[in-house]
Order: C-alpha cells, then sequence, then structure tokens
C-alpha cells in the first residue's frame, strides 16, 4: 500500500503547517542534525555517534553562522539517557540542549518532522526510520558511523539500498566536506539514484495515496 507515516511528504495538496527556521534569507542552507539515542547499546542496536560528535556539531554551526541554519532535531529519548549518562547527567544535558536554542543560527526541535523535512536542505544523522524516511524528500543525507559495513549487514533488501544512498560520514571531515561541496556548493552526485529509488521502492503503487491503496484492500476484504 505504500508507508502511511510520510504520506504527507509525496502529497502535493499538503500545507505546511511549521516553518520556524529563524533565518529567512533563501541563500542560506538548512541542515537537519539528527543524532539517535543509543549512547549505550541496546542489544544490537548500537546507531548513535553522539557523545563522539556533540562538541564538533556545535563547532560547526558557528563555523557556517553565515552560511548554514542547523537544526538539532534529537530522537525524542536521547534527553533521557544523556542525563543518565555518568559523563554528562542532566545539567550538562540541558546547558548544550539550551546552546541550540539561544544561537543565532541554530535551532532545537523536538516535535514533528514531516515538516522540518519539507523545509530542509539536507540531514546529517545515525538513525535508523530516518535513513529511509528522509529520502521521501529527494535530498543529499549524510550517515555517519565508523562501523556502517556492519550496520548494513543487519538490514534488509530496502534498508541495504536506502543506506547505500546516503554520503558516509566516518570522520569529521566527512562531515565537512558534505556541508561545504554537497550542501553549499550542490555537487551532489546521487541525486539521480535517490530518485530512481524513491520511484521504484517508496511511492505508493497504482498512482494512487497510501490512504486509498488502504481503502481499496479493506473494501476488497470486506
Amino acid at each position: 500500500t505504500g508507508y502511511p507515516g510520510i504520506e504527507s511528504l509525496i502529497d502535493p495538496s499538503y500545507i505546511i503547517k511549521e516553518n520556524n527556521w529563524k533565518i529567512t534569507n533563501k541563500r542560506v542552507k538548512r541542515i537537519i542534525w539528527a543524532p539517535h539515542h543509543t549512547i549505550a547499546p541496546i542489544g544490537n542496536v548500537n546507531y548513535s555517534c553522539f557523545i563522539q560528535y556533540a562538541d564538533f556539531m556545535l563547532e560547526m554551526a558557528e563555523k557556517y553562522q553565515d552560511q548554514v541554519e542547523f537544526v538539532f532535531k534529537p530522537h525524542p529519548r536521547l534527553y533521557t539517557e544523556l542525563c543518565k549518562h555518568e559523563e554528562w547527567g542532566e545539567e550538562k544535558t540541558n546547558a548544550y540542549y539550551e546552546a541550540w536554542k539561544t544561537m543565532d543560527n541554530t535551532q532545537l526541535q523536538t516535535g514533528e518532522f514531516v515538516d522540518l523535512f519539507m523545509t530542509s536542505d539536507a540531514m546529517i544523522h545515525d538513525s535508523g526510520s530516518f535513513s529511509v524516511e528522509y529520502h521521501y524528500s529527494g535530498k543529499p543525507v549524510m550517515y555517519v558511523a565508523d562501523n556502517i559495513e556492519e550496520q548494513i549487514l543487519n538490514k534488509n533488501v530496502l534498508g541495504e539500498k536506502a543506506m547505500r544512498l546516503h554520503y558516509i560520514a566516518k570522520t569529521k571531515q566527512d562531515i565537512i566536506d558534505f556541508i561545504e561541496n554537497v550542501v553549499l556548493n550542490g555537487e551532489d552526485p546521487m541525486k539521480q539514484e535517490r530518485e530512481q529509488f524513491k520511484q521504484d521502492y517508496l511511492l505508493p503503487p497504482n498512482g494512487k495515496t497510501v490512504a486509498q491503496n488502504m481503502a481499496d484492500v479493506l473494501i476488497k476484504a470486506f
């Protein structure tokens, strides 16, 4: 039927409800940073690179303050996991989140993601579901992982194809290169591949909306 969670991203009649970017200058690019919550592994789920890149991403916001607005879009559980972390705790976590709220070219977003995806230019993340969901936007995306092949082994066919259409950051320099080359300079060699992936795997079948496909299945069953 297609995936109902993202129908707004492919609905041409959808009206954006929230466009809360601080900077209205269209020359300033908009990048989402969406870190996962697994700073401590949960079973075989160990996505998060937050601890390694937390300070660095604030440095990136300062470095590109005239060229990029960054949104910190953490997994909802990251806050509680950081508060429990022996090297972070509640005071440090609150100060870090506050920094993202108050800089001139940054913000903190903890709510829905559809409008954010639609109004962004790119995303940097280490999430699971976002590795597929952001591809509905058609925009360039980077996945942060120093063990990317190990993570891909745990994916199904759809997940693997989605992951391989990410730019991969194994180092901080990789993130700088993504910001400068792909986002700022528009050098995006995977753009056509992402669009083909979207057409082949993500769009709902039969030329219908996800909701209509679901309704047709139910009507036929009844």
